[in-house]
């Protein structure tokens, strides 16, 4: 099989291209960013890190800082489904806590 940029096997089409530099899907027109691609078993192993050790402690903030992290991930099946049940919580306790059960938080 061929690899791409970061070395990373080509497979048989359960794969998520995304930019390594700024997260946008493939295909990409940027010359110096780098395509990475993660099979559908990569994005579900392993968790995306997210930072919340900043000022801003808005819910909302927060909610779409784990959305982007998840999408940088290649977990784009995921957004959608933390995004309902972030919504459906019914305090800020159980936002965070749904926050550390979709990324590792730093």
């Amino acid at each position: 099989m061929a690899t791409g940029v970061s070395g990373r096997r080509w497979g048989t089409g359960t794969e998520q291209g995304f930019c390594m530099r700024c997260g946008l899907g493939s295909p990409h027109t940027l010359p110096d960013h780098q395509i990475a691609v993660r099979t559908a078993q990569d994005a579900e192993r392993s968790k995306p890190e997210v930072n919340l050790s900043d000022d801003d402690g808005n819910v909302f903030s927060i909610i779409g800082r784990v959305r982007k992290a998840l999408r940088r991930a290649g977990q784009d099946a995921l957004v959608e489904e933390f995004t309902n049940k972030a919504r459906a919580a019914q305090s800020y306790d159980e936002v965070l806590q749904l926050v550390f059960e979709y990324c590792e938080v730093n």
